[in-house]
């Protein structure tokens, strides 16, 4: 969800970086950024005594996009359950955003 949410977002965001929470890899930071049209994400070290969070901060376009938008796109991600978990050679993953 939180990959096609980073492909979706709007052509006048041009920057993102965040640290996530993964269902899928609950032990463990995810980094995600995005730069243009290219986003990855970044399994890192584990949260050890860090509370386990979320946080994204957008840089883009002045009133080129709408926060309530974006805050409802990234809320929609939350895992209602837990998932399957990743397979541990999974380390990093790379997209492209859609074409505006």
């Amino acid at each position: 969800a939180l990959q096609q949410t980073f492909k979706d977002l709007p052509p006048t965001i041009f920057r993102a970086k965040g640290i996530v929470h993964l269902a899928e890899a609950p032990e463990r930071r995810a980094i995600v950024q995005l730069s243009g049209k290219r986003a990855s994400l970044l399994l890192a070290e584990a949260w050890g005594a860090t509370p386990k969070r979320s946080q994204i901060v957008v840089i883009g376009a002045a009133a080129g996009f709408d926060p309530a938008d974006l805050e409802r796109r990234f809320t929609a991600c939350v895992a209602e359950s837990a998932s399957a978990p990743l397979d541990p050679s999974v380390t990093s993953a790379e997209w492209l955003r859609a074409e505006s």
